[in-house]
Formats: structure tokens, C-alpha cells, sequence
């Protein structure tokens, strides 16, 4: 059985990934300090609802869009082969 995080609980880190959007900000550097944990997550979830599979793109992208396209492919070479394929299966990246 694959696992199924609680989804409310998935929407407010949701809510504040996408709050902390900016590099500027403390908890955006904490966030990509962890940012592995998230992705793991997000390709973990077989079947989110379209509205939260939404978000996820657009964090996952919004994400690589700011660390750029050279740090996102040193960033995401850490990932075991099943994340990277599953994120860019279900969300191009």
C-alpha cells in the first residue's frame, strides 16, 4: 500500500511553501535545506486531488525556477532514481 500523507496537514505546508517563495526570506533557506523531504513526499502520493497536484507543480517548479537549472540538476542528482523519475513522470521536473 503506498502512503498517503494527511491531507490537511499537506495543505498548510503547502500554503507555506508557497508563502515563502522568495529568496529573501528565513524560511525559504530553510526550505531548501529540506526541500529533498518535500519532493519525496509530493512523488510518494499516488492519486492527489487535481487541486493539490496543482500546487505541487507549481511549487516543484516555482522551486526549480529559483535555484535555476544548474543548481536544480546538482540539487536533484541526490535523488534516489524512483523520485527522479516519478517527479518528472507526474510533474516534468
Amino acid at each position: 500500500m503506498d502512503w498517503q500523507p494527511d491531507e490537511q496537514g499537506l495543505q498548510q505546508v503547502l500554503q507555506l511553501l508557497k508563502d515563502s517563495q522568495s529568496p529573501n526570506t528565513a524560511t525559504q533557506r530553510i526550505v531548501q535545506d529540506d526541500f529533498i523531504f518535500f519532493c519525496d513526499a509530493v512523488a510518494s502520493w499516488v492519486s492527489p486531488k487535481d487541486d493539490l497536484r496543482d500546487m505541487f507543480y507549481k511549487i516543484l517548479h516555482g522551486f526549480k525556477d529559483q535555484v535555476g537549472e544548474e543548481n536544480w540538476q546538482q540539487f536533484s542528482e541526490q535523488f534516489p532514481p524512483l523520485l527522479k523519475e516519478r517527479l518528472a513522470a507526474f510533474y516534468g521536473v
